[in-house]
């Protein structure tokens, strides 16, 4: 599976043993020896997983930036500690894996397994898969809108209004999608919104019935896409939306 890798160690031996992790699993790997150069990576580029030797307090404010920061929001984490008494400061601090020193090869190479299994499931929940279906607003019972949808994931939608929409806005939501025989009803908010009237929903309540036939209708779409390779069309590259709000 091809896959994003930063490595952040100071650490010869742990350097070694990821490296050829990374390689044998086929993901491309970037290598990084100082904290303040991690984080200016993580700021420029997109990537999977972070692996990261937390041998010293600096790598904290790295695990804050990853998870803070606006580009990497869903790249996993994996943290190398000298000592697993701390495994759950480590995991409250954002990690996802934690390996404990030395790293064998053989723990190295079953952690990245099982990354990169979590990373295709992540691209499966945030894959935006196109669509030119329609879907049924309503706001408050205030206003009532049929809008086009323009893409649709597990986590939400954008769609495309003929009136500018607010962020923050809670909306109740029925997907109209090609081949099913009734809408899917869910509930969430406008997460952001331009002038032009597009906007993305963000997904908050659905019912089980509800997630179960989004799912499906999605994994049958998602067939004929290699996920494993399609980084940029899951996550694409950020630009923010203009700000409205009521007083423009």
């Amino acid at each position: 599976m091809h896959a994003r890798v930063l490595l952040s160690t100071r650490d010869s031996a742990l350097h070694r043993i990821m490296e050829r992790a990374v390689s044998e699993s086929g993901a491309e790997l970037e290598v990084s020896s100082q904290s303040t150069e991690t984080q200016l990576a993580l700021r420029r580029k997109r990537f999977d997983l972070l692996v990261l030797d937390c041998d010293g307090d600096e790598e904290v404010d790295v695990l804050m930036a990853t998870r803070q920061g606006c580009l990497n929001p869903h790249c996993l984490v994996l943290a190398v500690t000298s000592s697993l008494s701390d495994l759950q400061t480590t995991y409250d601090r954002g990690a996802n894996f934690v390996l404990d020193k030395p790293v064998s090869m053989e723990n190295a190479a079953r952690t990245m397994q099982g990354a990169l299994e979590c990373i295709l499931r992540e691209r499966r929940k945030y894959f935006r898969h196109p669509v030119k279906d329609f879907a049924h607003l309503s706001f408050s019972n205030l206003l009532d809108l049929r809008v086009q949808l323009r893409d649709l994931s597990e986590s939400g939608a954008a769609i495309q209004s003929s009136i500018p929409l607010y962020p923050g806005w809670e909306v109740k939501m029925k997907l109209e999608l090609e081949e099913l025989t009734e809408p899917i009803a869910l509930s969430g908010f406008v997460a952001w919104a331009h002038r032009n009237g597009k906007a993305g929903i963000k997904f908050m309540v659905l019912s089980e019935r509800a997630r179960n036939q989004l799912t499906q209708w999605l994994a049958g779409r998602a067939m004929d896409v290699d996920l494993s390779n399609d980084f940029d069309r899951v996550f694409p590259p950020l630009t923010p939306p203009i700000k409205i709000s009521p007083k423009d």
